[in-house]
C-alpha cells in the first residue's frame, strides 16, 4: 500500500526533533556531530513533509474542480427534464459558464500552488546542507525528477549508459499539474463530456420535432399524390369534382376537431384541474402555503419530478405520433432522517432551557439571602438593605440634598441587584418559552409529514397523476382530429391550385413524388439545426472523449506512481538507506523516457 507521506514525515520529524529531550537508562551524552546529524535529518524530513503537503493541495484543487463539473452535470440532467426552448438554452449557457469558471479557478489556484511548491522545494534543498555531498546530490536529482513530473521542467540522468548525465526535459504539457498539463486537459475533457451529454439530449429533441414535421409533410404529399394519379391533364372537370369533394369533407372534419377539443377540455376542467386543486386543499399544502411557519416544512422535504411514459400511436393515415403526459406539480418526498433529527434536537433544547430556568430561580433564591454577595463582589444583600434603611433614617432626620442623593443611590444599588437576579429568571423563562414553542412547531411539522395529513396528500397527488394519465386518451383523440383536418385542408388547397391554374398533372405528380422521396430521405438522415450533426455523430464524439479521459487518467496514475517512487527514495536517503532502486518501467513507477 502506498505510504501516507505527509503524516509519516511529520511524525518522524517530531520524533527526531524531540529525541534529545528523552531520558534513558543508557548514557545520553552524545557528540556534537551526532546531534548535528540527528537535527539535520529531522530538518530534512520536516522540509520533505512540507513539500508533500503543498503537492497535496494541488490534488485538492483538482478534486474541487471535478466536483464542480460533476455538479454541473447533475444540473444539466435536471434541466433537460424540466425545461425546453429558450429557457433550456439559457440554462445550458449558465451551466457552460459554471464549468468554465470551475476550470479557470482551478488553473489560477494551481499557478499559485506552483510558487508555493517552488518555495517548499527550495526549503528541502536548503535542509540538505548537512548531508554528505553524494547523498545530497542524489536527493537533489530525485527532487528535480519529481518536480519535473509535477509541473514540467529539466533534470539530468544517465539514460544511455555512458556514465554521463544528459539533460532530460518534461514539458509542462506532459506533466501532472503543469500549465496545460495532464490534469488541465483532463478537466477540459470532462467539462467537454458534460457539455456533450446535454447537447446530445438537445439534438435528440430537435431532431424528433423536425422528424414529426417531416412526417406530417409526407402524409400530405402522399394524400395529394393519390388524388393526382386519378386524373390526366385533360380532365379539368374531374379535378374540380375532386376539389369539391375534398372541400365538402372539411366542415365535418372541423366538427370532429371541435368535439375532440371540447372533450379534452372537459376532461381537464372536470377531472385534472379539480384533482390539482384538491392537492392545494390538503392539510399539508394549506400549512405550507398559509401558516406563518409553513416555509419551515421545506427544510425536511424535497420535490421530485414524476416521470411520465411516452405513448406511441398512429394517426389514421398511418403516420406515427408520440405523446408524453406533463405533470404540473412535482411530488413531495420527506427527508425522514433530517426530520427525526430536528424533533430530537428541539426536545433536547427544551430540556436544557427548563434546567436553565431552574438554575436561575435557584440563583435568585440564594441571592436574596442576607449573606449573599452582591454585584460588587464584597457587599452582602443584608448590607444593601441596611444601607437603604440607614440612608432613609438620615434623610428623615436631616432632609438635605446630600442625604437625599445618598438615599437614592442606596435604593438604586439595591434595586439593580434585585433586578439582575430577576432578569436572569426572566431571560431563562423567555428561552424556555421559545424552546417549547419550537417543540410545538417541529412536532406539528412532524405530524404533518409522517401522519394522516401526509397520507392524504399522497392520495390526492396520486389521484392527480391518474387524472392526467386518463386525459391522455382524449388529448390523443384531439391530435388525431386536428391532424386529419390539417391533411384534408392542405389536400383541398392543393386541388384548388390545380383547378385555378390548369396545372400540368404529370408534372405535378413528378414533383409530388420527388417531394415524397425528399420527405423520406430527410426523415432517414435528419440532422440538428446546423445541417450536419446527427445523433450518431455526437455519440461518436462522446465515445472519443471517454477514450481520451481514460487515457489521461491512466497517464496521470503512471506518473503519480513515478512521483511516489521518487519520494520513497528521498525518504530512504534521508534515513540512510541507499539500497532503494528505481523501478524500470512507468507502469511500475519507474523513470519516464526522455521522449517527453
Amino acid at each position: 500500500m502506498r505510504k501516507k507521506f505527509i503524516a509519516v514525515y511529520a511524525l518522524m520529524a517530531v520524533l527526531a526533533l524531540g529525541s534529545t529531550t528523552l531520558t534513558s537508562c543508557v548514557d545520553d551524552n552524545e557528540s556534537a556531530s551526532v546531534t548535528a546529524i540527528r537535527d539535520a535529518k529531522a530538518k530534512q524530513l520536516t522540509a520533505l513533509a512540507n513539500y508533500q503537503d503543498v503537492k497535496a493541495q494541488n490534488e485538492k484543487i483538482i478534486a474541487e474542480a471535478k466536483a464542480a463539473i460533476k455538479n454541473a452535470k447533475a444540473k444539466a440532467q435536471e434541466i433537460q427534464n424540466e425545461l425546453e426552448g429558450l429557457k433550456l438554452e439559457k440554462a445550458q449557457a449558465t451551466i457552460a459558464t459554471e464549468i468554465e469558471t470551475a476550470q479557470a479557478k482551478a488553473q489560477a489556484k494551481l499557478l499559485q500552488q506552483k510558487a508555493a511548491l517552488e518555495r517548499a522545494k527550495a526549503a528541502l534543498i536548503a535542509a540538505g546542507d548537512a548531508a554528505d555531498a553524494a547523498t545530497q546530490a542524489k536527493i537533489d536529482e530525485l527532487l528535480e525528477k519529481a518536480d519535473a513530473l509535477m509541473n514540467g521542467g529539466v533534470y539530468w540522468a544517465d539514460t544511455d549508459g555512458d556514465g554521463v548525465n544528459d539533460t532530460q526535459v518534461i514539458n509542462g504539457y506532459n506533466s501532472i499539474y503543469g500549465q496545460g498539463g495532464l490534469n488541465d486537459r483532463l478537466l477540459q475533457k470532462k467539462a467537454d463530456r458534460v457539455k456533450a451529454d446535454y447537447e446530445l439530449v438537445d439534438i435528440k429533441l430537435k431532431i424528433a420535432e423536425k422528424v414529426r414535421e417531416e412526417e406530417k409533410a409526407l402524409a400530405v404529399n402522399e394524400a395529394l399524390l393519390a388524388e393526382y394519379q386519378k386524373y390526366d391533364n385533360t380532365d379539368l372537370d374531374a379535378a374540380e369534382k375532386a376539389y369539391n369533394e375534398a372541400s365538402l369533407k372539411l366542415p365535418a372534419l372541423q366538427e370532429l376537431v371541435d368535439e375532440a377539443n371540447a372533450l379534452y377540455q372537459a376532461e381537464l376542467n372536470e377531472k385534472v384541474t379539480p384533482a390539482l386543486n384538491d392537492i392545494d386543499k390538503t392539510e399539508l399544502m394549506q400549512y405550507i402555503n398559509g401558516d406563518q411557519n409553513g416555509y419551515r416544512v421545506n427544510n425536511y422535504i424535497s420535490y421530485e419530478r414524476r416521470e411520465a411514459e411516452t405513448i406511441t400511436f398512429n394517426f389514421d393515415d398511418g403516420t406515427a405520433g408520440r405523446y408524453t403526459p406533463t405533470y404540473a406539480l412535482n411530488q413531495i418526498v420527506v427527508n425522514e432522517e433530517d426530520l427525526a433529527a430536528a424533533v430530537t434536537n428541539a426536545d433536547r433544547n427544551a430540556k436544557i432551557a427548563e434546567q436553565k430556568l431552574k438554575d436561575a430561580e435557584k440563583a435568585q433564591t440564594e441571592g436574596l439571602k442576607d449573606d449573599a454577595i452582591t454585584l460588587d463582589g464584597v457587599t452582602t444583600y443584608k448590607e444593601l438593605k441596611t444601607a437603604v434603611a440607614d440612608a432613609k433614617k438620615a434623610f428623615e432626620e436631616d432632609p438635605t440634598d446630600s442625604n437625599k442623593w445618598a438615599l437614592q443611590n442606596a435604593e438604586q444599588t439595591l434595586e439593580d441587584y434585585e433586578k439582575s437576579l430577576q432578569d436572569e429568571v426572566d431571560d431563562a423563562q423567555e428561552y424556555l418559552d421559545s424552546a417549547n414553542e419550537e417543540v410545538e412547531i417541529i412536532n406539528e411539522i412532524n405530524k404533518l409529514l409522517t401522519g394522516d395529513a401526509f397520507k392524504a396528500y399522497t392520495a390526492k397527488y396520486e389521484a392527480y397523476i391518474a387524472a392526467v394519465d386518463a386525459a391522455a386518451e382524449t388529448q390523443i383523440a384531439a391530435w388525431k382530429a386536428q391532424h386529419n383536418g390539417q391533411v384534408q385542408n392542405e389536400l383541398a388547397d392543393g386541388l384548388k391550385s390545380v383547378v385555378d391554374a390548369h396545372t400540368d398533372w404529370l408534372a405535378l405528380i413528378n414533383q409530388t413524388e420527388q417531394a415524397i422521396n425528399d420527405n423520406k430521405k430527410n426523415i432517414a438522415t435528419m440532422t440538428a439545426d446546423d445541417g450536419q450533426t446527427t445523433e450518431a455523430i455526437k455519440q461518436q464524439y462522446i465515445a472519443i472523449l471517454d477514450q481520451e479521459i481514460a487515457r489521461l487518467e491512466k497517464e496521470i496514475a503512471i506518473k503519480q506512481a513515478q512521483y511516489d517512487g521518487y519520494m520513497t527514495q528521498i525518504e530512504a536517503l534521508i534515513n540512510g538507506d541507499t539500497g532503494t532502486e528505481e523501478p524500470e518501467t512507468p507502469e511500475e513507477g519507474g523513470e519516464e523516457t526522455p521522449a517527453e
